[in-house]
């Protein structure tokens, strides 16, 4: 079945940063898989973390890396619904000038019956979409301090 986007939040996060692991079992971000109809009819799975920004419900969609990742997001969602999303920060440096560039990675995980562990890289879906997962991850972060 092809898959998109969409994610969905609750009141959990769990992120990694560099080197070091900042997590709460019981404060992390959950990604969950939502089905939905697109324009030519055929049922497709979207992806996204759900929240509230300012009283208002919100959602921050998500799509996989790249477009063999519907596959595997198949796989980490047939564990269960939901997935844990994890985030950490990379960088890389440029070859020709020497400047270091930071970017996030994003991917949600699920571990199977057998104690194994999948996961899969997602993107999200637009820069607004980065925005409101910031505010989420602020307020998040604020009430587990």
């Amino acid at each position: 079945m092809a898959n998109e986007k969409k994610v969905k939040a609750t009141e959990s996060v769990e992120s990694t940063t560099t080197a070091e692991v900042s997590a709460t079992t019981e404060k992390r971000l959950v990604v969950e898989r939502e089905k939905f109809i697109a324009k030519d009819g055929r049922e497709m799975w979207g992806y996204a973390v759900h929240g509230k920004v300012r009283g208002r419900d919100t959602k921050v969609d998500f799509n996989a890396y790249d477009q063999g990742g519907y596959e595997v997001l198949d796989m980490v969602f047939d564990i269960k619904p939901t997935a844990d999303l994890l985030m950490r920060e990379e960088s890389m440096t440029d070859g020709d000038t020497g400047e270091i560039r930071k970017y996030t990675i994003y991917e949600v995980k699920n571990i199977d019956e057998d104690g194994d562990e999948i996961s899969c890289r997602i993107k999200p879906a637009r820069d607004s979409d980065k925005s409101i997962l910031a505010y989420l991850l602020k307020k998040l972060n604020r009430q587990t301090a």
